[in-house]
């Protein structure tokens, strides 16, 4: 004859034990995922603003700069000081043979000297690999979107600066991101 127990079990079986880690466990990946996104968006924040300070410094300096030259002027393609500043391809930040901010320069060390710190900030001053960072000043009309392969200019129109970069984040935080990781800023003519 089988004896019964009338008092209430105490505790929980193992399949609510179960049942509760489960949960929770899907729960901290949803809070992980979550997370994870947060900091890509905030990390391709950042980045993108300091890439914008960096460019926005450098046309600044391109109409700022202070040669002894009397023949400098401004004036816009052909001929002037922004012409030496139009490239046809990218390239990666070369240190020139003159630091400008100690010595005299001419309007194409002047252009050089800019050029090299932008590049140089981009390339070592944000949260990119430098292998990654692509950045141009040239004349395009048509505002077409950089790759990184091509900066994509026509060679008419208006000076543009452009900057594409790679994030090296893992797979999923990229595709969180997309592939918008470009700044083209339109250089004014003044």
């Amino acid at each position: 004859m089988l004896k019964q127990n009338n008092k209430s079990q105490k505790g929980f079986s193992l399949i609510e034990v179960m049942t509760a880690a489960a949960v929770i466990s899907g729960l901290g990946v949803a809070i992980y995922e979550l997370q994870m996104s947060a900091l890509a968006t905030s990390q391709g924040s950042v980045t993108k603003q300091l890439v914008l300070q960096y460019s926005s410094d450098l046309i600044d300096n391109m109409f700022a700069q202070n040669t002894p030259s009397s023949t400098s002027t401004l004036s816009l393609i052909p001929g002037g000081i922004l012409s030496y500043y139009v490239e046809t391809a990218y390239s990666v930040a070369v240190s020139p043979n003159k630091n400008c901010s100690l010595d005299i320069c001419s309007d194409s060390d002047w252009a050089k000297y800019n050029i090299y710190l932008w590049k140089n900030n981009l390339q070592t001053k944000t949260n990119i690999p430098a292998t990654n960072v692509h950045a141009i000043i040239c004349q395009d009309s048509k505002l077409s979107i950089p790759s990184a392969t091509s900066p994509n200019c026509d060679g008419s129109g208006n000076l543009v600066l452009k900057v594409f970069w790679t994030a090296h984040l893992d797979t999923a935080e990229s595709l969180q991101l997309g592939t918008s990781n470009y700044i083209m800023l339109r250089i004014p003519q003044r």
